[in-house]
């Protein structure tokens, strides 16, 4: 468990080992950006809930989502419009307890860290969501945030979680399917997941 851990609660869902790019314009979340980078420390991404009604003041959170992902800031740039850009990647998940107002203005909240799955060979029927995710890889999103393209069919056997989770990032789903993806603490069953939803989207369109 660690307390007072600070959350930046948004409509999204951030996945571990994949990369979301971020528009900061808020002084308190730009304090947050300056103080993580400095310290290089983790905060949390963590998804607002839509499903509970908006009750949030001064002195208390938004309503959100149990669980979120640690993220590190990996790159950051002024862009265009003036706002500060930065590029997060995913290290762990956690479940968070006990959301509450910091005195700096942020959400802070007690959380508990889920260990990492086990490595594990991805299986002979998952092998076509190699070519899905190289494939996604290619797309300027991507490459804007600094996915590297590239790992052949062997290295993503090897690598079964890691490429659960940047599917489960790149896929062009809603949010809701993205979380429920994040909930799942076993990589066959998300893996499973992904590929129903991509038949479901071919069959679509």
């Amino acid at each position: 468990m660690q307390a007072d851990f600070p959350l930046f609660p948004l409509p999204l869902v951030a996945t571990p080992h994949s990369r979301t790019a971020l528009q900061i314009f808020e002084p308190r979340y730009l304090d947050l950006i300056k103080r993580s980078m400095s310290a290089q420390q983790c905060f949390g991404l963590i998804m607002l809930d839509a499903q509970q009604p908006e009750s949030h003041t001064e002195k208390t959170p938004p309503p959100m989502v149990s669980m979120g992902t640690a993220v590190r800031i990996v790159d950051f740039s002024q862009q265009p419009n003036g706002l500060l850009g930065v590029v997060c990647e995913g290290v762990y998940k956690f479940r968070a307890h006990d959301p509450c107002m910091g005195e700096s203005g942020l959400v802070v909240a007690t959380i508990e860290a889920v260990a990492a799955e086990d490595p594990i060979t991805l299986p002979e029927q998952f092998v076509e969501l190699v070519t899905v995710l190289q494939s996604l890889l290619d797309h300027d999103y991507a490459r804007s945030v600094g996915y590297v393209t590239g790992g052949d069919e062997d290295y993503w056997r090897n690598e079964a979680a890691q490429l659960s989770w940047q599917l489960a990032s790149l896929m062009p789903v809603p949010e809701a399917v993205r979380y429920r993806w994040l909930e799942m603490d076993d990589t066959l069953a998300r893996l499973a997941s992904i590929l129903d939803v991509l038949n479901q989207l071919q069959d679509s369109s």
